[in-house]
Formats: C-alpha cells, structure tokens, sequence
C-alpha cells in the first residue's frame, strides 16, 4: 500500500489508522512501521508545512515517536528526514490563498493527466 499511493494519501490513511493506536501493526514497533516511516518522513520533513502537519495529528504523532525511537534518531537526522515539531501559533493560508493553491493543484492535475494521454479531469469538462 505505502508504494502505491501518493504520499498525501498514505499520510490520510495512516493518520486516520492511528486515531486510537500507537503503531500500525501491533502494540509495537515492528517493520510496517519503518518502511511507512521511509515512505512519509521525506513528505513531511521537506514538503508540508506547518498547519499541514496539525491536521494529521495522529500521524505527525507517529512520525514524531518514530524518529525518536533509540539508533533512529541518528540515523533520520543523518538523512535530513528530520520533521520539526509545528508551530502551533503559524497561521495557515487565507481563503483567497487556498483557493490560489487549489486552482494550482488543478492545473498539475490536468497537466499530467494531458502528459500521461489520459482525458481531462471530470471537473474541466
């Protein structure tokens, strides 16, 4: 599941598994969690920002316990895959800023849609 969907979707689903857990397979660490851990440490550590980190909380929780799990700790800051705790007083966009970021990811969408010969997005019809 963690090389199939895009790392968005993988921190959605881990965020909502681990709602009422502490790891994803068992009471403890066991290797899902590390490979998981590879897959999403990179996308939150370089790619979301703040506000975006606050609603995942359950997986920034997991994320943040894992890389801080002794002999990991070393090795994700050797990596660069350090994930910060968020500011949790840094405002997130405006509306007008959202709605920008939507009509930006809409135009990726369709422009790898048109890339890969697929049709446009149901919503540009």
């Amino acid at each position: 599941m963690a090389d199939r969907l895009s790392a968005k979707e993988l921190t959605d689903f881990v965020n909502t598994h681990l709602a009422q857990r502490m790891f994803l397979v068992s009471s403890n660490i066991t290797a899902a969690d590390i490979f998981v851990f590879a897959h999403l440490a990179t996308y939150f550590a370089t790619e979301l920002k703040d506000y975006e980190k606050l609603s995942a909380p359950h997986a920034f929780r997991w994320l943040d316990h894992i890389q801080h799990l002794g002999g990991l700790l070393s090795q994700v800051q050797a990596k660069s895959l350090f994930t910060p705790f968020p500011d949790e007083h840094a405002e997130g966009p405006s509306k007008a800023q959202l709605k920008k970021l939507a009509k930006i990811e809409a135009a990726k969408a369709a422009k790898e849609a048109k890339k890969a010969g697929g049709n446009k997005p149901e919503g540009d019809k």
